[in-house]
C-alpha cells in the first residue's frame, strides 16, 4: 500500500512528460525559428482616392504579400526560396486604426529573418505609395494587348474565374489589329473557358474600369462568348454573351470594384460549349475618369515597383530588430499532450484505486 502511495505521483508526473514530449513530436517547433520585425509608419492622412480612405494601414498590409513585392525582396536578398514560401514567412502586426505597422518575418537564421523583414518592409511601402499616387490619378488602370510580340502574361497563371484552355498561342494573319492576334483552344464540353490575364494596378471602389476586346472563332460553327473582369468570385463583372462567327465583333464590360485592391483579373470565356477563337486589341481603362480613355497607353505589367518611389508616405522608423515569438502551435501541442497525458495518468490511478477497494470488500 504504501509503494503505492509512493508510486502515484511518479506516475502522475511521468504521464505528463510522456503526453508533452509526444505533442511536442506531432508538432514540432519549424526550422524557420527566428524572428525579425520591420516598423513602419503610416501616413497621418488617407489617400484621396475613393476606396483609399478606408485605411492606409490596409492598403499597406494588402502590398506585404503581392507576388510583385516577395519577388523583389526574393530579389533584393538573394533568397533561394519562392515566392510562395516567403509569403508564409511574413505578416504584419498591430492595430489598423494607429499610425504604425509591423512587418514580421522568420528565417532559419537571425541575419535571414532580419534582411526578409527589412525587403519586404521597403518595397511594400514603394507598392502602397504608388497604389496612393495612382488613386489621385484619374486614370490608375489604363492597359492595352495587341499580341504583336508576345502573349503578354495570357494564360500565364491559375485563373480564378476561368477553365484553363486545352492551349493558348500566338496566331499570325487574319489579326484585328497588326500582325498577330491570341488563340485560345477550348474543349467542345467545357463552358466557363478561356484565357486570363492577371492585372497589377491600384483599382479603387467607385471607379468604373472598362475592358473592351475584338473576338471571333477559328472553327466552323458560332460560338457564344463574354468578357469577365473582377478581382474575386464575389466582386465581378461579366458582360452580355454575343454569338460570335468568322468575323472580327467587339465585347465590353464594365466593372465597379466593391473594395479596394492592387490585383484584378481579365478574361474571355465561353459560354454554353466551348470553341476555338482568337482575341485581339484587348483594352483596359478608367472610364470614369474624363481623361481615362485619352490617356491610356499600352502597359502590359502594371508593376508596383517597377522603378524605385521614395516611401515618403510609408517611412521605416525601425529597421528590422530580432524578437522573442514563441512558437505557438508547438507550444499548443505540447499542452494538449500534457493535458492528455494527465488526465490518463489521473485515470489509471483512480481505476487502480477503485479495484483495489473492490479486491477488499468481502
Amino acid at each position: 500500500m504504501r509503494l503505492a502511495v509512493l508510486r502515484g505521483p511518479a506516475f502522475v508526473v511521468l504521464g505528463v512528460f510522456v503526453g508533452a514530449s509526444v505533442g511536442a513530436v506531432v508538432q514540432p517547433a519549424v526550422g524557420d525559428r527566428y524572428r525579425a520585425e520591420a516598423v513602419v509608419a503610416i501616413p497621418s492622412s488617407p489617400a484621396s482616392g475613393p476606396g483609399f480612405r478606408e485605411s492606409p494601414w490596409q492598403t499597406f498590409a494588402a502590398a506585404v504579400r503581392l507576388p510583385v513585392v516577395l519577388g523583389a525582396a526574393k530579389q533584393d536578398i538573394a533568397s533561394p526560396d519562392g515566392v510562395t514560401t516567403l509569403a508564409k514567412r511574413v505578416s504584419v502586426v498591430g492595430d489598423p486604426r494607429s499610425s504604425l505597422v509591423r512587418v514580421r518575418a522568420r528565417g532559419v537564421s537571425q541575419a535571414q529573418a532580419d534582411r526578409l523583414a527589412d525587403a519586404d518592409a521597403r518595397f511594400a511601402g514603394e507598392a502602397a505609395t504608388k497604389a496612393a499616387a495612382q488613386s489621385q490619378v484619374p486614370a490608375s488602370a489604363n492597359i492595352s494587348f495587341d499580341f504583336e510580340s508576345s502573349r503578354e502574361g495570357w494564360g500565364a497563371t491559375r485563373s480564378i474565374f476561368n477553365l484553363p484552355p486545352r492551349s493558348v498561342r500566338l496566331q499570325r494573319g487574319a489579326a484585328r489589329s497588326g500582325q498577330q492576334s491570341l488563340r485560345a483552344e477550348c474543349p467542345q464540353s467545357e463552358s466557363g473557358c478561356g484565357p486570363t490575364v492577371a492585372l497589377d494596378a491600384a483599382f479603387n471602389v467607385g471607379a468604373v474600369y472598362t475592358a473592351t476586346a475584338y473576338v471571333r472563332t477559328l472553327g466552323g460553327r458560332f460560338s457564344r462568348l463574354r468578357l469577365v473582369l473582377g478581382a474575386n468570385p464575389a466582386d465581378v463583372a461579366t458582360s452580355r454573351a454575343v454569338v460570335v462567327s468568322r468575323r472580327w465583333r467587339r465585347l465590353e464590360v464594365r466593372w465597379t470594384p466593391q473594395t479596394a485592391g492592387f490585383r484584378a483579373e481579365l478574361g474571355v470565356q465561353t459560354v454554353g460549349a466551348g470553341a476555338t477563337f482568337g482575341v485581339d486589341a484587348v483594352d483596359l481603362f478608367d472610364s470614369s475618369s474624363p481623361s481615362g480613355r485619352s490617356s491610356r497607353q499600352r502597359d502590359t505589367a502594371a508593376n508596383p515597383v517597377s522603378r524605385p518611389v521614395l516611401a515618403d508616405r510609408y517611412a521605416i522608423l525601425s529597421p528590422a530588430q530580432a524578437v522573442n515569438a514563441l512558437d505557438l502551435s508547438t507550444a499548443r501541442a505540447t499542452l494538449l499532450g500534457a493535458g492528455f497525458g494527465l488526465t490518463v495518468a489521473l485515470g489509471s490511478l483512480l481505476a487502480a484505486h477503485l479495484a483495489r477497494r473492490r479486491h477488499r470488500e468481502p
